[in-house]
This record gives structure tokens, sequence and C-alpha cells, in this order.
């Protein structure tokens, strides 16, 4: 477990009067929030068995860009993915910022999925943590298999073989007899058997 939990890393507590122990990140708290998240709250399996929303994780989960953009952060700092801004990621998961650090990938934009990242505060530049809301655990992250897996999506993506494809392994005739006719078959043989992969899928969203 990391010293330091991912909403104590991004700091930016709201205070409450309640103490006790926080149920999304299990650390002891003085001044949280004696209440349940909202109704649409889905992350219940994810949670401990605490008493109360600590100052910090209360400030995530009350700001919804956290569930609603894909993020890098960084103590104090946290940069989003916007519609116009979003090239950026990919380079940041293959070059990653000084530790402590984390990283977020959503599709959904709507679940609470960074909550499996509060005690997975990445410290390796070359192996590290990344949150998504497709899978139930923070995805192992290779920074090698990222740039192999990036440079075989550039093939395939030059050649118009969607994300949906790539992400589910289900490929139509006409994407084999593109893949024939460009000379890619092997390419996409070899994408297809990392269909179901976390890794590959966080991969494969992010690209461009």
């Amino acid at each position: 477990m990391s010293s330091v939990t991912l909403s104590q890393m991004i700091d930016r507590p709201t205070f409450g009067d309640a103490s006790g122990v926080c149920y999304l990140c299990s650390a002891e708290t003085m001044v949280g929030h004696a209440k349940d998240p909202s109704s649409s709250f889905t992350a219940w399996a994810q949670c401990f068995s605490g008493d109360v929303i600590c100052e910090y994780c209360y400030s995530m989960l009350k700001d919804r860009r956290f569930r609603q953009r894909s993020w890098m952060a960084t103590p104090g700092t946290v940069r989003y993915t916007t519609q116009d801004d979003r090239e950026w990621l990919l380079p940041a998961l293959l070059s990653p910022p000084e530790p402590p650090f984390a990283f977020y990938v959503t599709v959904s934009y709507k679940k609470q999925g960074w909550i499996t990242l509060l005690n997975r505060v990445s410290y390796s530049g070359n192996h590290y943590w990344c949150g998504t809301d497709f899978a139930d655990a923070a995805v192992a992250m290779h920074v090698d298999k990222i740039r192999d897996w990036s440079a075989l999506l550039d093939v395939l993506r030059e050649q118009k073989i969607p994300k949906s494809a790539l992400v589910s392994g289900m490929y139509g005739p006409h994407h084999y007899r593109r893949a024939m006719d460009t000379g890619i078959l092997p390419e996409l043989e070899r994408a297809r058997l990392l269909a179901g992969n976390p890794a590959w899928e966080v991969v494969v969203n992010v690209h461009h």
C-alpha cells in the first residue's frame, strides 16, 4: 500500500466534523463527513468497512471531472483531458511524470472507477497503475508494452480498424479482407490475441 493515498496526494480537502475511518481509502480522519455518496453511487464493491468519507476523498467524490474525464495526477495537480485536449495522454503514459503520480482512463464518463486507485499511487516510471471504469481493479501498465502496442495500433488504425473491434477482438470479413489487401494480417491476428487484456484496452482507448 502506498504511504499516501491518491486523494491525499491531490490534496484538495473539504473539511467536515466527523471522525472515523474513510470507507473509500481506509484512512483515519478527525475532519471527515458522516454521509453516504449519492444514490447513483455504484462502487460499493471497492469500498472498505469505514464509517465516514475523509476530507480528501470527499472532494474527489464531489468533483464530477474525476469520473467524467480521463486524467493524470501529480502532487497537488490534476490534468484532465477535454474534447480538444486529449492527445497528450498517450505520450504521458509512455513517459510518466516524476513519482508519485496516477493515471485514470474513462470510456463511459459515468463510473467512479478512480476509487480503485486510492491506494495505488504509482512510484515507478516503468511499471505503474492505471485506474479505469472498465476493470474492477487498477490495471498494471508497463512502458515497454505500451510502446510496442502503440506502434501496432499505428499500423491498424491507419487502415481504419475500429477501436471497438480492437478492444473486443471481434473482426468481420471486411476487416480481414482489408488486412489481407494491405498486408497487415499478422498485425490483426496479434491484436486479436490481445483482446481481453485490460492494459491493451487502456492503450487502445487513449490511442489517436
